[in-house]
């Protein structure tokens, strides 16, 4: 019985393919919460508190704070 083998350009183009296909089920723009109370806190010289980020990619970037309390 012949092995069956697959091709190693498979792998090259699968593994790639499966990360990003995780990265894109499992993201969340909360990850940058942390980021954007330290630049809302800097520049508005008081403590910033964000609950929840929605952000809409396009030509256009939309962001949109949640809950935000100053």
């Amino acid at each position: 019985m012949a092995e069956r083998r697959v091709p190693r350009w498979a792998f090259w183009v699968g593994i790639p393919l499966v990360l990003t296909g995780l990265l894109i089920a499992f993201w969340s723009w909360d990850w940058f919460i942390p980021l954007a109370e330290r630049r809302a806190s800097a520049a508005l010289g008081r403590p910033v508190k964000i609950e929840h980020l929605h952000v809409r990619l396009g030509r256009v970037t939309e962001v949109a704070a949640e809950d935000l309390r100053t």
